[in-house]
């Protein structure tokens, strides 16, 4: 919902809440979160959460061998969000 409504600061302030009632975000939270940024051109939080995400996949690996992959998502938001304000330009 925060990603069709562009409504970014939304979706990062929930992950932050989740992280301080000591609840996870999965996949599909940090995918939702890095798409809304991706809405709100925020390429440098959707990096910032893919890191994030990745830093959980590690994390998660251990006992979910497919979280990275369900991640896709995510980088390809990223990836879209970099592109969209021209950030692939940068070295």
């Amino acid at each position: 919902a925060c990603e069709r409504q562009r409504q970014w600061e939304i979706a990062v302030a929930l992950l932050e809440d989740m992280a301080l009632q000591r609840c996870m975000p999965d996949h599909i939270a940090y995918n939702s979160a890095i798409s809304a940024c991706e809405s709100g051109q925020r390429w440098d939080l959707a990096l910032h959460l893919l890191q994030a995400a990745a830093t959980a996949a590690n994390e998660a690996s251990r006992e979910d061998g497919c979280y990275r992959q369900r991640l896709e998502p995510g980088y390809n938001a990223a990836i879209s969000a970099c592109e969209k304000t021209g950030q692939w330009q940068q070295g």
